[in-house]
């Protein structure tokens, strides 16, 4: 048997058992920054195998079906979840310690096992007083700033051009928040096609960029035709395809960006629409708007976690009190921006509103 563990921080470790490539392959490009040895006396509190070829034992047909994404049923005297596809069991998730995900081993499971595992990262990480953060997050004489906020709030759009400023890279999209500080989750940017449309300087920021941007041309005019000759019910895989980001290091971009593995949180920037302005929170009013940020992230698994509580099984603590201790010391201030905006007044709002600290 082939083990490989992960292992974040000492917080959160994973010991993915006998994984197939498409499986193996996700988990390098995901967690292969924190791969260890396997081993040593430390059981990991999370515990990835494929299912065994007869399937999970004890679950009935009427499992296997679910307009919810899951259902949960009851195995060996113990609630489990099950992620179903095409009648079959796809993932089955067990709570317990460890928590433990077995997955059938077909060619597509790969994607979907990686969202469920980040939330079960999530789940652990909040049990040992920390946090996986939606944010991007950048560093200049040695403090942290992070900009978070729901999807579409540009976060990443502000993030590229203080990159171009001569800001420091932490990271982008999610980061893990432990004692007041970030530390690096992934070392590079998923960058989409609709960056490159708001910034236009982006092309020419290497050959990577400028080759994805020119391809990315080529599939909006391939997308348009096949809006237009293909059935609707084949659009989703078109965009899928359309919308597969470019995954770029900050230095490729930008070659004087450093990246930093860990800062201090000194501010956070929540970018919220509706409203105009910079508005400083206290802490104890920041951190529900903050905690649903968090939470809606893994939005899929909230209605699952729900249910399993009503049954008696905690599977992840509240994130409000782990970002009162986590944020503690930070300034965190609110900023709506109008979505006429350019970018470019975003970014400067944004360093406005840090400057008044």
């Amino acid at each position: 048997m082939s083990v490989t563990r992960y292992d974040l921080l000492g917080l959160a470790a994973v010991d993915s058992h006998d994984a197939p490539e498409v499986v193996a392959h996700e988990l390098e490009a995901r967690l292969g920054r924190f791969a260890v040895p396997a081993g040593g006396e430390r059981v990991a509190e999370i515990d990835l195998a494929p299912l065994p070829a007869e399937g999970m034992p004890g679950l009935a047909p009427d499992h296997l079906q679910s307009q919810r994404g899951f259902t949960l049923t009851t195995v060996e005297g113990h609630s489990v979840a099950v992620l179903p596809y095409r009648a079959q069991a796809d993932i089955v998730l067990l709570p317990g310690d460890p928590l433990r995900i077995r997955y059938a081993p077909r060619p597509g499971v790969a994607g979907k096992l990686s969202a469920l595992l980040q939330y079960a990262l999530q789940c652990v990480l909040l049990r040992r007083d920390s946090a996986m953060f939606h944010g991007a997050a950048l560093v200049r004489d040695g403090r942290g700033l992070v900009l978070t906020g729901l999807q579409g709030a540009r976060k990443t759009l502000v993030m590229l051009n203080l990159l171009r400023q001569g800001w420091d890279f932490l990271a982008d999209d999610r980061f893990l928040l432990q004692a007041g500080r970030a530390h690096m989750f992934h070392d590079s940017i998923p960058l989409m096609p609709h960056h490159f449309a708001a910034l236009p300087w982006l092309e020419g920021q290497g050959e990577a960029a400028r080759n994805f941007a020119r391809r990315a041309g080529r599939m909006r005019g391939i997308a348009r035709w096949c809006e237009r000759h293909i059935p609707s019910y084949l659009t989703p895989r078109l965009a899928k395809f359309h919308n597969a980001p470019l995954m770029v290091r900050p230095d490729d971009l930008f070659p004087d960006c450093k990246a930093v593995a860990e800062a201090p949180v000194s501010d956070v920037v929540m970018l919220v629409g509706g409203i105009t302005g910079c508005k400083e929170l206290d802490l104890p009013e920041a951190v529900e708007p903050l905690s649903i940020i968090l939470d809606v992230e893994f939005q899929n698994y909230l209605r699952m976690a729900l249910e399993l509580k009503v049954r008696g099984v905690e599977l992840c603590p509240p994130t409000v009190p782990v970002l009162e201790r986590g944020l503690t010391g930070a300034r965190v201030v609110e900023l709506g921006v109008p979505e006429a905006a350019s970018v470019d007044e975003t970014v400067q709002e944004v360093l406005r509103c840090i400057a008044r600290a």
